[in-house]
């Protein structure tokens, strides 16, 4: 299963996750539908949370069956944009010039998470490793 990690963080950065309000519905849904496929043996549950009112959504993503546990963990939303005027570039265009991608989140956070989204998809292919741990992937609102 090879991933393209630069397809995944262009699409990450496409979806916007500004908090506040800090929805993050299209986000997961992306992450189950298209990378954590459950035919693929990943384990997901989407976990409910409300703060003040508001309710934020959370993905944790399982593979293994060992007892030893690690966990791999990030957050989806990012801070608001602000005035879109101060942008060069559209900031959830995920614009690629001379090999940089630019965007909301590119950095903090959804560049990290594109790389534990590597991790856990390289790591699923050691089933050997994967019988003494269990490897949790936690993408928090």
């Amino acid at each position: 299963m090879k991933a393209n990690l630069k397809q995944i963080l262009k699409n990450l950065v496409q979806i916007p996750t500004e908090n506040p309000p800090g929805k993050t519905d299209e986000i997961i849904n992306y992450l189950i539908t298209d990378i954590f496929k459950e035919s693929d043996g990943f384990n997901n549950e989407v976990i409910n949370y409300r703060k003040k009112g508001i309710e934020l959504k959370n993905l944790m993503t399982r593979i293994g069956t060992g007892k030893e546990k690690i966990m791999l963990s990030g957050h989806l939303d990012v801070v608001p944009v602000g005035e879109d005027s101060q942008w060069k570039y559209p900031p959830f265009s995920a614009k690629v010039i001379d090999g940089k991608l630019y965007g909301r989140g590119a950095c903090d956070m959804k560049g990290g998470l594109t790389m534990l989204i590597g991790t856990i998809m390289n790591l699923k292919e050691y089933p050997e490793l994967l019988e003494n741990y269990t490897i949790f992937f936690l993408a928090s609102a």
